[in-house]
């Protein structure tokens, strides 16, 4: 408790900016405090009514609350502001597969992913929701074009498996399998899916 108030008082110090305010509304969020969350989000967006993190925040508080319409206003306000970033187009593009808006969902996932190609984050979920609705190739690319960028990713990597098994393309599953093993060696859980992977191939 006494941290925490020092970090709240460090954070007041400088009570003109925004920035501070979301830092705030970020702790209370961890803490489970939504409401002061929400009233220090809405603070940033006085002093700064342009402020797409917070807008992209205060939208993640509502979901939260299961109060998506009014974060959809907030992420189309943040689209509107900042037509490139990428975080506000992904976040609509979650709140249309909630809604199970899925074509506009997955134009949304794939302008994000393709506004910050590094963000393999972004590549798998686009992957994950093409393969939901029926579009196994297109994952598949998807997250063969990230495992380039981002060899090292165990996410990227546990999706390949999925689908390419899910495909009944089970060398290429194998192949991913093995990558796995060998970024993780020491991990039970990658052997086993190694293991069963090669069972099913015999």
């Amino acid at each position: 408790e006494r941290a925490i108030a020092e970090l709240i008082a460090s954070e007041m110090v400088s009570a003109e900016r925004p920035e501070n305010h979301m830092n705030l509304a970020l702790l209370y969020v961890q803490m489970g405090r939504t409401t002061e969350a929400e009233s220090e989000l809405q603070t940033a967006l006085r002093l700064d009514p342009n402020f797409v993190p917070a807008m992209v925040n205060l939208a993640d508080v509502y979901r939260a609350q299961q109060r998506d319409e009014e974060g959809q206003r907030w992420l189309e306000k943040a689209i509107s502001v900042a037509p490139n970033a990428a975080e506000p187009i992904h976040a609509l593009g979650l709140l249309k597969t909630r809604q199970k808006q899925y074509p506009e969902a997955l134009g949304l996932l794939a302008k994000a992913a393709s506004l910050q190609p590094n963000n393999v984050r972004y590549s798998y979920v686009y992957a994950v929701a093409l393969n939901s609705t029926g579009h196994a190739d297109g994952a598949i690319a998807v997250l063969q074009q990230a495992h380039q960028r981002r060899p090292a990713d165990r996410q990227i990597l546990m999706g390949l498996i999925s689908f390419e098994r899910d495909k009944g393309n089970l060398p290429s599953a194998i192949m991913y399998a093995q990558q796995l093993v060998q970024l993780v060696p020491n991990d039970p859980d990658a052997k086993a899916i190694l293991t069963e992977l090669q069972g099913q191939g015999r």
